[in-house]
């Protein structure tokens, strides 16, 4: 990832989160402790490196999201990813104001101490298009403006239909990645419309707790009643609690997938599709308004009128 060079000549250390001895706590937020990596604490020069995009929860990735959750303790990361963060109505795409996700990481970054961020832009073809370098909310800000001006389009309400992707290799490895893609069609989606997702998902559904939870539940009324309570908490339950947001707002999600089966599928509610031209082509005959987002979680759709 960094290249020979820079492995055969700098000290590299890979940040664990369930390792006590390797963070020291800074603070408290509403009595969850914020506790990070110490070789990072006790540097006396902190710059911090990420790519700015859109993510469904933190607004935009990068700047403050190197620490919080980045190189944060594994009871952080469960406050930080907790049901009732993610439940929260400004936990979102594309958006900063208001967002806990976003404000927290900026009040840790405040604390732990930031000298420097480098942070880079770029575009489909994964090439560099913008550097973003300075302050961490400053210049992080200024990448966010850049993103927001090429990554969002405008709807003007809402729709009877999403076609989108999950992004592509190696974004849709996974289904448990199809959350962020799921959280966006859902977000320009009339309530009781339908989604219609293309994905590999070449390495299956994801980790084994994510898979746990997705065959614990027949609903997403079940999965909200069984992991509401953080005394219930699983690791990877927030990337189902979107995909199970996006469910319930939706009426029917279809799912073509080459590396799912209809068994993978079964208990979340979505229909497995083996020809996604023809599933389109008759759902159009019933959904007057449609919005295609070829590039999934990639490009937001900002919705005028909820």
């Amino acid at each position: 990832m960094v290249g020979r060079d820079i492995m055969d000549n700098y000290m590299i250390v890979n940040h664990y989160c369930r390792k006590a001895e390797t963070y020291r706590k800074i603070d408290e937020i509403d009595g969850a402790p914020i506790e990070l990596n110490k070789l990072y604490l006790n540097a006396d020069l902190k710059i911090l490196t990420g790519l700015i995009e859109p993510h469904f929860y933190a607004g935009y990735s990068g700047g403050r999201k190197a620490l919080l959750p980045g190189i944060s303790s594994y009871e952080t990361m469960k406050f930080m990813h907790s049901f009732d963060i993610i439940d929260h109505p400004q936990v979102r795409n594309c958006l900063l104001e208001g967002n806990p996700f976003h404000e927290y990481g900026i009040r840790v970054t405040e604390l732990a101490g930031a000298h420097f961020i480098l942070n880079v832009v770029i575009n489909k073809q994964r090439e560099i298009t913008g550097v973003f370098a300075g302050h961490y909310n400053d210049a992080h800000l200024a990448g966010c403006e850049m993103v927001y001006r090429h990554c969002t389009d405008q709807v003007d309400e809402r729709v009877d239909m999403v076609i989108t992707s999950g992004g592509g290799y190696p974004l849709d490895s996974t289904f448990y990645q199809i959350s962020k893609a799921m959280i966006a069609a859902r977000d320009i989606l009339k309530k009781g419309g339908t989604i219609v997702v293309a994905c590999e998902c070449r390495e299956g559904l994801g980790s084994p707790e994510f898979c746990g939870i997705l065959t614990s539940v027949c609903s997403p009324q079940d999965f909200f009643d069984g992991y509401c309570d953080p005394k219930d908490f699983v690791m990877d339950q927030w990337c189902a609690q979107s995909i199970y947001q996006a469910l319930n707002h939706a009426g029917k999600v279809y799912v073509y997938s080459p590396g799912l089966s209809e068994a993978d599928l079964e208990k979340t509610g979505a229909i497995k599709i083996e020809n996604v031209q023809e599933t389109v082509d008759q759902l159009l005959e019933s959904h007057a308004s449609v919005v295609a987002i070829p590039d999934g979680p990639y490009v937001v759709g900002i919705c005028q009128r909820s």
